[in-house]
């Protein structure tokens, strides 16, 4: 009987470990979701490609204003959003590298969480418009190391 009981306890414990992920998952496509849905309200923003992949819920959304496009992928469970500037499609750079550039400090500790991401770019949406314009995007071009690979 108490075997059983170990057994009960132990498939408790894990079906809770697996909705509290389940609902965390929620949350992040939420807010994922909705930075994707306050960018296409920017004037000129639009979504230039929207596409999910098999099996791990992958998904990617890329909207492209006048002069960047915003990248919002879910890889393996995980979010990135990541900024390229039109006239160099291949050269993406993540969030947290333009956060660094603009506050010229960097973080310490665990990548950005997708709020956190989401937040950044939604409070600083015209500043990281303003680094790709015509007069500085060679400038922030120098200063930041682009990613042209798949995401962390």
């Amino acid at each position: 009987m108490s075997r059983r009981r170990k057994h009960d306890g132990k498939t408790a414990s894990r079906e809770r470990e697996l909705s509290e992920q389940k609902e965390k998952e929620r949350r992040e496509e939420s807010r994922a979701l909705g930075l994707v849905s306050h960018l296409k309200q920017e004037p000129g923003v639009v979504v230039e490609d929207d596409c999910s992949g098999p099996g791990f819920g992958d998904r990617m959304t890329v909207l492209r204003a006048e002069r960047i496009r915003v990248r919002v992928i879910r890889d393996r469970s995980l979010w990135y959003v990541t900024i390229s500037e039109d006239s160099q499609p291949h050269e993406w750079y993540y969030v947290e590298q333009i956060r660094e550039h603009l506050h010229g400090s960097k973080r310490a500790g665990a990548l950005m969480s997708i709020e956190e991401q989401a937040n950044f770019v939604l409070q600083n949406w015209h500043r990281i418009e303003d680094l790709f314009s015509k007069d500085r995007a060679k400038e922030t071009h120098r200063a930041l190391q682009p990613q042209t690979d798949e995401p962390h």
